[in-house]
């Protein structure tokens, strides 16, 4: 195997060489897909916030809630697990104070834990925008 080369598998048992650059830029692909899909949510938000959609802070909770929930990075267990990858948030479930592991008897809630974080990843990106609460004042 050539020096900083990883084996992958295409499937079928076939397995060839990965680059580390190939295996860099892959990654930088992935997380700039799913900061967009961040992007892509907070711009809705902020949308609704300036065309009177968003009122109230329930109506807030309400609309981000449903808005991150309703994501392909929530909704596919495969996605929820590069969210955890990808997040500066990934242990955004824990710090809100929940503290028990986010599962049950069938395992890990890997959708949970990535509604977490992503909603934590959407909130920072419009606190940053400077998006709050127009609706107070």
């Amino acid at each position: 195997m050539a020096k900083n080369a990883r084996r992958g598998s295409m499937g079928g048992g076939k397995s060839r060489e990965v680059s580390e650059a190939q295996h860099d830029d892959a990654i930088r692909v992935l997380d700039r897909e799913y900061l967009d899909g961040v992007r892509g949510i907070a711009d809705e938000l902020y949308e609704r916030i300036k065309d009177g959609d968003i009122r109230s802070d329930e109506d807030w909770e309400n609309a981000i809630d449903q808005a991150v929930d309703g994501s392909y990075w929530v909704i596919y267990t495969h996605a929820n697990k590069q969210v955890l990858f990808l997040s500066d948030n990934a242990d955004a479930y824990f710090d809100m104070g929940f503290g028990e592991p986010a599962g049950d008897e069938e395992g890990i809630n890997w959708a949970k834990l990535a509604f977490f974080a992503m909603k934590a990843d959407v909130l920072r990106l419009l606190d940053q925008q400077g998006v709050a609460h127009p609706w107070e004042g």
